[in-house]
């Protein structure tokens, strides 16, 4: 399967957004309200999740010179994939949890865990592409 290179770079963009903006929406603008939840997502965890976002978004123009980086995007998903993964395995009272949380909060949770391993997905994908090229 092969997309063209602007596809790809709007997926970048896409990541980059869903990072620091989903996550500056998510966590009512870094306040703890995701970290009483699950510590991962403490203020400076959520900060970390925008650098991230940063991260994609200077690579978007470059992914096919670089692609030992997105093979680290995809990592760094994959840890974030399976940390939700626990997060629901090992909290037998998340879902009431959430249910007593801000919607914001609830949706966050309810979410994140899917869209983290699908731009894992991708940036594996986009290592595959190019690991060639480096």
């Amino acid at each position: 399967m092969t997309t063209s290179p602007d596809w790809t770079k709007r997926i970048f963009f896409s990541a980059a957004a869903v990072n620091v903006l989903g996550i500056t929406l998510f966590s009512q603008g870094f306040s703890n309200s995701l970290g009483v939840i699950d510590p991962l997502f403490s203020p400076d965890g959520c900060a970390l999740v925008a650098v991230w976002g940063f991260a994609y978004l200077t690579v978007a123009w470059t992914y096919a010179h670089t692609p030992w980086t997105s093979l680290v995007f995809a990592i760094e998903k994959a840890f974030y994939g399976f940390a939700w993964i626990r997060f629901w395995m090992t909290t037998p009272d998340a879902a009431e949890q959430l249910a007593a949380a801000h919607p914001l909060t609830a949706s966050f949770f309810g979410i994140y865990g899917l869209v983290d391993i699908s731009y894992g997905v991708f940036f594996a994908w986009v290592w595959w592409q190019n690991r060639r090229r480096a």
